[in-house]
Parts: C-alpha cells; sequence; structure tokens
C-alpha cells in the first residue's frame, strides 16, 4: 500500500506473509462489522481522492497552471 492514502482497519488489511493474509482473510468472515467499516471507509477515500471530480479538478488546475506560466504573456517563474 506504498504511496496511498490507506490506513490498516480503517480502509484496508494489510498482510506481509500468506500466513497474515490467512489471519486477514479470516477476520473479514468473523467480524462483519469489519467489512462494513472498511468498505464504508473505503468508499469514503476514493470519494476524497481519487473520483472523477477530485481527478479532473487537479488535472484542470495543473493545466490553468501550466498555460499561465508558458503562454505568450504569461507569468514566468
Amino acid at each position: 500500500a506504498v504511496g496511498l492514502p490507506a490506513v490498516g482497519d480503517v480502509n484496508g488489511l494489510f498482510a506481509d506473509t500468506p500466513t497474515d493474509f490467512a489471519i486477514a482473510a479470516g477476520r473479514l468472515v468473523r467480524e462483519p462489522t469489519l467489512v462494513d467499516d472498511l468498505r464504508r471507509n473505503g468508499r469514503a477515500t476514493y470519494e476524497a481522492k481519487y473520483s472523477s471530480d477530485v481527478v479532473i479538478g487537479a488535472f484542470e488546475a495543473v493545466a490553468r497552471d501550466a498555460l499561465a506560466t508558458h503562454a505568450p504573456g504569461g507569468r514566468r517563474r
């Protein structure tokens, strides 16, 4: 999960070994509220960081800055 805004037991489960993976999978079977929490928190993370509105807004900001910086008569850094 390097580089992702993920937090163990909040919006994801992580495992470094096959045994850890099996333990995490078992928790999903035994803890239905954990499944609901991970689903809800994972969706909230997606909406805040990766939804089309967020990604398009970030792209537009970069494009506006590039145009303002490099267009004829634009500001130069």
